[in-house]
């Protein structure tokens, strides 16, 4: 409560001023009311921090709120707007980063979720693909995101019935856990 409390704070006395601060509150806000469970809520307040970026200078943190909306629309089940949202995010990440990152590859796992729910499974896969490629190259093969990525694709190839891929992939995550935890 405090935290929303704060970021409405914000909004009042930044009203005619700083863009930027306002933006960055909104998204806040969303991210409270998202936890809150409120979720129609965080989709205006993200979708009122997009609307006040300038859109010639699209940010991360613009791609920050399309991801976020990309979540919260997932929760609601809709799906397709949700894969807009990620996708609009991930575009944004990649004109700002260009390479690997962290968030490229959250996004590309964002979508691969929604095409898994959606039963498109090679789609998945391919999405699946490239965030554990980029989890690979930022963090290295013992990270927890990486081995977040190796469990989606091992999910995909359960559900697809090539058990012997997925329990390949679990093993190559066993490993890594051992190795980063001990045995």
């Amino acid at each position: 409560i405090k935290a929303r409390q704060y970021y409405e704070q914000v909004i009042k006395q930044q009203q005619n001023g700083n863009n930027d601060q306002i933006h960055k509150a909104y998204h806040g806000l969303g991210l409270v009311y998202k936890e809150l469970g409120e979720l129609n809520k965080a989709v205006t307040c993200f979708d009122k921090a997009i609307e006040i970026q300038n859109p010639s200078n699209l940010d991360a943190q613009t791609a920050k709120s399309y991801h976020e909306l990309g979540i919260v629309y997932k929760v609601l089940g809709e799906f397709k707007i949700s894969k807009e949202y990620y996708e609009k995010g991930l575009e944004i990440r990649k004109s700002i980063y260009q390479d690997q990152h962290q968030e490229i590859a959250e996004s590309y796992d964002g979508i691969g979720w929604v095409y898994e729910t959606l039963g498109d499974f090679e789609q998945a896969l391919m999405y699946y693909q490239k965030g554990l490629e980029m989890f690979q190259q930022v963090y290295g093969e013992n990270h927890p995101l990486t081995a977040k990525s190796y469990h989606n694709l091992a999910t995909v190839y359960s559900t697809l019935g090539d058990n012997k891929k997925s329990v390949e992939i679990y093993e190559k995550i066993l490993d890594s856990s051992k190795l980063v935890l001990g045995d």
